[in-house]
């Protein structure tokens, strides 16, 4: 019987891997997905944003903060983003190239993601170059945020987590 359940639960685990590479072929997120383990391996930590369309963004831990509560859930995510103007609307753009001549120069787009007050909602909001985006505000339902902050192993009380590497450190040190 052992030897039959052995089974049955490796054929489920199948069925659930198969899924997973089913789900990353059609949304055309397989290099991404990568990029994110390799980021969770060697650094512990990865942000994944995945809209409802248009697939999967990764932010490396230069590019992203996080605050966790003491059980470690996730409080607020705060991005920087390095965009050109040209990708926002002329209202926006003039607003925030302000009196700059060099109306081509890239842009801090800033994106926080925090738990409302109440902890029923994911409130989010942009700023770029100290302008706050009126068109960004919105929120989400707690357990629908399409961004997901990782980590590879979780030390109480810290908002980071520890690579896989990082338990690798005296042996590659020697």
């Amino acid at each position: 019987q052992a030897g039959q359940r052995r089974a049955q639960v490796e054929q489920s685990l199948a069925s659930v891997e198969r899924a997973i590479m089913n789900e990353i072929e059609s949304k055309a997120i397989r290099v991404q997905t990568n990029e994110g383990l390799r980021l969770l391996i060697v650094t512990g930590n990865a942000l994944l944003y995945i809209p409802d369309e248009g697939g999967m963004k990764v932010y490396r831990l230069d590019q992203y903060v996080v605050k966790r509560d003491p059980m470690g859930n996730v409080m607020e995510i705060i991005t920087r983003e390095v965009i050109n103007p040209r990708i926002l609307s002329e209202n926006i753009r003039s607003k925030v190239l302000n009196d700059r001549t060099n109306k081509d120069e890239d842009v801090e787009l800033y994106t926080r993601v925090a738990r409302s007050v109440d902890g029923s909602l994911w409130e989010v909001s942009q700023e770029c170059n100290g302008v706050e985006l009126p068109d960004s505000e919105g929120t989400y339902p707690i357990d629908e945020s399409p961004w997901i902050a990782l980590r590879w192993s979780s030390l109480v009380g810290e908002d980071y987590g520890r690579g896989l590497v990082e338990e690798y450190l005296g042996d590659l040190a020697t």
